[in-house]
């Protein structure tokens, strides 16, 4: 995201540039000046990017390169404070991991990855990538990428695939809240794991695809029978091979134990509330306020 935009608005923004430096915690002039370096840097090297290859075509030597590397940089901050500035208020999340391929006995968390060109799980590294897509501006910007551990790795810590994908959105809430309340995904994480920790804990609405045979009901909005008893609540199964949902039409989705809108037969938006009760409001997508970020 930021090599592209930066350099064609460098050197005339350098004062918004030292501004965001300041917020996200950067405050050296070094380091100020040696990150710009290294935009302009990634932009005109090729091939593989080596320190070696670093000390080549840029102004410092490989172990200044080295050293600087091993400190920390808040690349989500830095991002989420540009996107501030220069997208628009229609703004949504977006997350998916993508396959890298890799190989060497020194990678760290090299394991077999989903790939979806191939297909097939194959020997590689995994990124999730974090984005923040403009609605109106009809574009996308990178926030950050976090490498996904192997599966040993997760297994000591007793956590799922799916477990760490929603713990980087859980983890990162109060940033991505800055930005939007929606987050958009494919339909792998409809999944209750990932959509309960989602939804409860980073306080998202989720806008993902359900599987074929999900289980759907209709709401029964008919009148209440006299008597005692617990009112109806569901007035039948809903048969997505056979039938085609009605879109914005409120349902209840059995495993997720919440209400979703359903839109083109699969795609359904996940109300924000896992204890939804049936007849409760939902806002619509076609409604105005759908991609309007909260602060």
């Amino acid at each position: 995201m930021v090599c592209d935009y930066l350099l064609t608005m460098l050197p005339a923004k350098a004062e918004l540039l030292r501004r965001r430096y300041y917020k996200i915690g950067v405050t050296s002039k070094p380091g100020r000046k040696f990150f710009i370096s290294i935009l302009h840097l990634f932009l005109a090297l090729r091939g593989r990017f080596t320190f070696k290859g670093m000390e080549r075509y840029g102004s410092y030597s490989e172990k200044s390169y080295r050293l600087q590397f091993e400190k920390g940089f808040d690349f989500l901050q830095f991002n989420v404070e540009l996107s501030k500035q220069h997208l628009s208020s229609h703004c949504i999340l977006a997350f998916d991991p993508s396959y890298l391929p890799k190989s060497g006995k020194k990678t760290p968390h090299l394991d077999k990855f989903w790939s979806g060109c191939l297909g097939k799980a194959v020997k590689g590294i995994e990124i999730g990538g974090l984005g923040v897509v403009d609605i109106e501006h009809n574009t996308a910007f990178s926030l950050e990428a976090v490498q996904t551990p192997c599966q040993a790795e997760l297994t000591a810590k007793g956590q799922s695939l799916v477990d760490h994908y929603a713990k980087i959105i859980t983890d990162r809430k109060a940033e991505l809240q800055a930005i939007s309340r929606y987050l958009a995904v494919d339909g792998y994480f409809s999944k209750k794991s990932f959509v309960d920790q989602v939804v409860q804990q980073a306080g998202l609405h989720l806008i993902s695809k359900l599987r074929k045979d999900a289980n759907l009901k209709y709401l029964y909005k008919g009148p209440k029978k006299p008597g005692r008893g617990r009112p109806k609540r569901f007035d039948g199964k809903i048969y997505l091979t056979k039938e085609r949902v009605v879109n914005n039409l409120p349902v209840w989705a059995v495993s997720f134990f919440t209400m979703l809108r359903c839109f083109g037969g699969h795609l359904a938006w996940a109300k924000l509330s896992s204890r939804a009760l049936p007849g409760e409001k939902i806002a619509s997508p076609n409604s105005s306020n759908l991609f309007t970020p909260h602060s």
